[in-house]
This record gives structure tokens, sequence and C-alpha cells, in this order.
């Protein structure tokens, strides 16, 4: 269990037209509650997953609001870069959901994840 901060998700998908397609949003019951997500297709960089990050309805949540302080954006991307990674280094994975992250001020702590792999 992590100390309290903003849950994210960030997801993986291996599509048959696309390859590794990437995906970030809120977290939590919010990913079904907005559908407020976006995507990447794999390989991205971190500016990539930034914008990614960034182009969510709810970003400005990110970037502070109210009470809650600001995030730590860079390591939210720094971690949709590595989740390609795996993808590229593993084919047999064929889906992954870290949901969820939990963003703060300074890191981000990955505190559930599920991983699909497929024999082909």
């Amino acid at each position: 269990m992590g100390r309290p901060g903003v849950e994210v998700i960030i997801g993986g998908l291996r599509d048959p037209v696309f390859n590794v397609t990437l995906m970030f949003g809120l977290g939590g019951v919010f990913t079904e509650l907005l559908r407020d997500v976006s995507f990447r297709v794999w390989p991205i960089t971190e500016r990539d997953a930034v914008e990614m990050i960034n182009e969510i309805r709810s970003s400005p949540l990110l970037r502070g609001y109210r009470s809650i302080p600001p995030v730590d954006v860079k390591s939210l991307a720094e971690i949709a870069v590595k989740l390609g990674e795996i993808f590229e280094k593993h084919s047999e994975l064929h889906s992954a959901d870290l949901n969820p992250v939990i963003a703060y001020q300074e890191g981000a702590l990955v505190v559930d994840a599920r991983f699909i792999v497929r024999e082909d």
C-alpha cells in the first residue's frame, strides 16, 4: 500500500494491426467512470509519453488542482516508456495494466500490475 496521491493507469496491448499500443489515464474507478484515456503506438519517447499524459481531459488534476499538488509527470512518462520496452523484449506479452500507479510530487509508485502472456 502506498501513501495517498493521484491514481493513474498505464497499460499496453499487443494489437494485431498496430502492434504495441500504450495507454494512459486516471486510475482506479475513474478509468471506467470517465473513460478519459489517451493512446500511443510504440515506440515512443519520454516526450511522446508526456504529450500522451497531458492530452487527457483531466490533465489539470495532474498539474495541481485546489489542494492537490502537481505530480511528477516525468516519472509517469518514464514508466510508460519502460512498459513499452518490456513489450519489446517479451513478444509473448499480450497485455499489461499498471493500475493504480500512484503519482506524487516526486516520483510514482506502481501499486498493482497485471500481465497477460500468450504462447503462440
